[in-house]
């Protein structure tokens, strides 16, 4: 996702507070930003418990666990779903299919989407996922931010990430999901199978290949 670090509640989640809230973050993503208006109202925001994440796929489907929802501010929800509106947008998915690597693509997307939303002083969950965590400035590709990331970098816990260190080898495993990455990984498949087997579709989503995933 963001780059952020994941923190789920232990209250008892109400699905529809969470749905609430991101309705409530769609509509005030639309009032400041009306271009994202289509986008917004195309994407569908579909509820996946358990999935530890906010993550798109290719078919243009926004799932979210309502768990980690429950913990963030309209604001920041907003900030997450403009994050995962720009990962579409910005044809990610088919940019970095090509790289076979998906967490360093997707680590490389982020730092490309985080420096356009802290411009705009967009509120995001945790510490976002920034080019100078790669020793790059702003304003360059996700394909320039992926040559800087270590090939090896060292994976930790995380689901959408942690804060910013100067250490790319620190970065996180992020979760954006095959419509940021291009590649239908195991954890985003496993927790969505059941709603992409009642929708019809091919458990991979969208055609995806699972080749080359990596956990």
């Amino acid at each position: 996702m963001t780059g952020t670090a994941l923190t789920t509640t232990t209250v008892p989640i109400d699905p529809s507070e969470a749905a609430t809230r991101m309705l409530a973050a769609a509509f005030s993503l639309a009032l400041s930003h009306p271009y994202l208006g289509t986008a917004l109202w195309v994407v569908p925001r579909i509820p996946c418990p358990g999935l530890g994440t906010v993550a798109v796929d290719a078919g243009w489907r926004l799932f979210y666990d309502p768990a980690v929802v429950a913990n963030w501010s309209v604001a920041e929800t907003a900030g997450v779903l403009y994050h995962e509106i720009l990962h579409l947008l910005r044809n990610h998915a088919d940019r970095g299919r090509i790289t076979h690597d998906p967490r360093r693509w997707n680590l490389a997307a982020d730092a490309e989407i985080n420096d356009d939303l802290v411009g705009e002083k967009i509120r995001l969950p945790g510490t976002p996922v920034l080019p100078a965590q790669f020793g790059k400035p702003d304003n360059l590709t996700a394909e320039e931010y992926f040559l800087a990331i270590p090939q090896d970098s060292e994976r930790v816990d995380a689901g959408e990430g942690t804060a910013a260190a100067p250490d790319p080898r620190s970065a996180p495993d992020p979760r954006c999901g095959p419509g940021a990455t291009g590649i239908a990984e195991p954890w985003f498949t496993d927790a969505t199978r059941t709603l992409a087997e009642i929708a019809g579709d091919d458990p991979v989503h969208a055609g995806l290949s699972p080749g080359h995933a990596q956990v």
